[in-house]
């Protein structure tokens, strides 16, 4: 870098700081006596080509200046280590301008000169990576103006898996929401491409082949709290198989065993299923809902399989029947039932166990029966009783049948469907008023239409593995993919495998895997399987109290800070250093009046959060819904490597920490303490990243960092005290 820029960089600390993007600007300070407004940035589009473990990412994003002023500025770019940057444009003219790539060492001193100056903890989360900078000129007034980065890196294979990770989090900084933004991640390779997955990001696959796979992430008005990484994994194996783990010195480890079937699936390896489609046609079910729900009905039909068994049963309080028996499909027998869904409408009331009843005695076998239940309402005719109901469905169920309930609406009784599900090896969905039954059910119908392996028991031998989740795997579908999480005691070599069976024929897949002892790079694994666990547990205690999985349930949310409905005043100040016994005596004044809820709305929301903690693939905000059923999102609860802070008057406390407990050490935020504690712990970053005050506990001490007061200096031997 030269002089004359390093000497510019160091006198623009002292003025405003600018997200751009993935970077960010730091104007000239000769503007510093305009009041400025910040910077917003229209759109960031990243765009990714992977080809075998080469990548190249480009991204482009377009900012705006709302003020009447031009001004000069830097521009600071993270890029991950080893990556090399390829094109640098900014769009002024048609001229381009060329960066320059800091050396680390300088890019060390500079980040905490950064640090220093704009007094933001969080632009520690970079400050050992390597940053690409150039001068901008001009920012022009009440303007647009694009910028494009291109670079290419090597990602690295880690238990079978390629990992690809882009530096999304920093956007964070400007704290201000971003237009629009998206990820597209095209994935070219000579073998076929099996595991695709983001623990963090909740991403849609546009385009899938066996050697193509197009990955893409879009939200609108979003302030990114993360980064965004994806794995994925390529095979010549009918099934991939690949596992991911993360471990802490000391403590049990966890893990994500991903599985996933080849694309290109011989018709005769799709296994037959007899399904009965059973939908409540009452009188509530009138206008749009049951226009919608014949729209999915007839969608199911145009997608039955050659070899598949059906029958339709369209019930109030009485059945109307397809046809008497149980029929094959045929182009004959789908035009016939698409004539008959055509015709029936919606009056009368809901006799909801008898149109079970009949749809289990169509049932053959016991491998690939599914009903699919779809009813707006309680039972008004006929057994009326849900817990009658429940026992006699479960006592008529001989035949191994996947019972998947839909919920539509809110004058449903969600305890009852979500216990018919739970007791039949299916689950239960719930269709809001807002939302289109059609696309529910039509989506729902296109990801179970072609079994391949039914009836699946995971295994791992070679390593003690406990809490494994989900506790009932299903059927794992063409184009699909199974994710387990669960924990692991001792690291070391292990087969990974699943038995299932492909068309009533026995089989066994499975894969040489190592569990780490010690891996930390992949944080985010642990709290998805919180979230699963308490996700299960919740729905456990919300059908059947138990207060075991009361004390588990709250030590976890405390742990990971995941709220649910019964355990949001985590999140309050309050909580702040109680004991066991308050946290349960606050669980109950949340649970008990939550739990009677059976029916409505708020209960509908209830039983929605908990089915979307127990399917868990990613990482999400942490929210929760009031009595009223509104969604209520927390931004005061944080959470660093399973400790979790709640923010009072400013201050960012440890739930770990005890009533009136007093700091081992306070160190002044910024200070030559500050960076010589993150220098001699890396690991501490995390914590003091959350802002310019924070409590946490580390190696069972209690440090403080407090901007107004504490040690300026750190001796050495203070420093070694804390790693006692």
């Amino acid at each position: 870098m030269n002089k004359k820029l390093g000497i510019l960089l160091l006198l623009v600390l002292g003025t405003f700081l600018y997200t751009f993007g993935d970077g960010y600007i730091l104007p000239d300070p000769k503007i510093k006596r305009f009041p400025l407004r910040h910077l917003t940035l229209n759109y960031h589009r990243v765009n990714v080509r992977i080809e075998d473990q080469l990548v190249t990412t480009r991204v482009e994003e377009e900012f705006h200046n709302p003020n009447r002023k031009i001004f000069e500025g830097v521009y600071f770019f993270p890029v991950p280590k080893g990556a090399v940057i390829r094109n640098f444009f900014i769009y002024e003219n048609g001229k381009k301008l060329k960066g320059e790539l800091l050396k680390a060492s300088e890019a060390k001193r500079i980040y905490q000169s950064i640090v220093r100056k704009m007094k933001d903890p969080g632009l520690l989360e970079w400050y050992n990576s390597s940053t690409y900078m150039i001068k901008i000129y001009p920012v022009p007034a009440l303007q647009n103006k694009k910028i494009v980065v291109e670079y290419s890196e090597m990602i690295n294979n880690e238990n079978g898996l390629l990992k690809y990770n882009y530096p999304l989090k920093i956007e964070n900084l400007s704290r201000q929401r971003i237009g629009q933004v998206s990820i597209k991640c095209e994935i070219r390779s000579k073998e076929a491409i099996k595991n695709i997955y983001s623990p963090t990001h909740d991403i849609s696959i546009s385009e899938r082949t066996e050697h193509l796979a197009v990955v893409t992430f879009e939200q609108n008005n979003m302030q990114p709290d993360k980064d965004f990484t994806l794995y994925y994994s390529v095979s010549p194996d009918d099934v991939g198989i690949n596992l991911i783990t993360y471990k802490k010195n000391g403590e049990d480890g966890y893990f994500a065993a991903l599985f996933a079937p080849k694309i290109k699936i011989d018709k005769k390896e799709i296994a037959s299923k007899n399904i009965i489609f059973i939908f409540d046609r009452s009188g509530s079910m009138s206008g749009k809902k049951i226009v919608q729900a014949k729209a999915g009905l007839k969608f199911c039909m145009e997608h039955l399989n050659k070899n598949d068994n059906f029958n339709i049963i369209a019930f109030s309080d009485h059945q109307e029947k397809f046809s008497k028996t149980i029929v094959r499909t045929s182009q004959k027998n789908i035009s016939r039932a698409i004539d008959f869904i055509k015709e029936f409408d919606a009056n009368g009331g809901t006799d909801i166990y008898s149109s079970l009843e009949t749809g289990l005695s169509y049932m053959k076998g016991k491998s690939q029966n599914y009903i699919i239940f779809l009813t707006d309402g309680l039972p008004t005719v006929g057994v009326r009783n849900t817990q009658t109901i429940l026992k006699m469905v479960k006592n008529k169920n001989n035949s191994s049948t996947k019972i998947f309930v839909w919920g539509v609406g809110y004058d449903v009784n969600t305890h009852f469907l979500d216990k018919l599900a739970n007791n039949n090896q299916g689950f239960s969905q719930y269709v809001e008023p807002q939302e289109d039954i059609e696309i529910k059910v039509s989506n729902f119908y296109s990801k179970i239409q072609n079994p391949f392996l039914v009836n699946i028991a995971f295994k791992i031998n070679g390593i003690d593995v406990y809490d494994i989740f989900p506790k009932d795997l299903p059927d794992l579908f063409a184009g699909s993919q199974l994710v387990v999480f669960g924990r692991y005691k001792n690291g070391g070599k292990a087969i990974m495998q699943l038995n299932g069976s492909l068309n009533n024929k026995k089989v066994t897949f499975k894969q040489s895997v190592d569990f780490s002892a010690n891996y930390q790079s992949n944080e985010m694994i642990s709290y998805i399987w919180a979230s699963r666990k308490i996700g299960y547990l919740t729905e456990q205690v919300r059908l059947n109290r138990n207060q075991e999985l009361i004390d588990e349930i709250i030590r976890l949310s405390k742990k990971y800070g995941i709220l649910t409905e019964y355990t949001s005043f985590i999140a309050r100040a309050d909580a702040i250093g109680e004991t066991t016994n308050d946290y349960k005596k606050k669980f109950h004044s949340l649970a008990t009046p939550a739990m009677a809820e059976q029916e409505g709305k708020y209960a509908v929301k209830q039983s929605k959060k908990i089915g979307g903690l127990k399917k868990a693939k990613s990482v999400r905000a942490n929210s929760y819904y009031n009595r009223t059923g509104e969604k209520v999102v927390v931004n005061n609860l944080r959470n660093a490597k399973q400790q979790s802070f709640v923010n009072n008057n400013g201050v960012w406390n440890s739930l770990d920490m005890k009533k009136k407990e007093a700091a081992f050490m306070t160190i002044q935020t910024f200070s030559d303490a500050y960076f010589n504690l993150i220098e001699k712990y890396p690991k501490i970053q995390k914590y003091i990243a959350l802002g310019n005050n924070v409590i946490f506990r580390f190696n069972n001490r209690l440090i403080e960092i407090n901007e107004n007061k504490g040690l300026t200096k750190l001796s050495g031997k203070k420093l070694e005290q804390l790693g006692k």
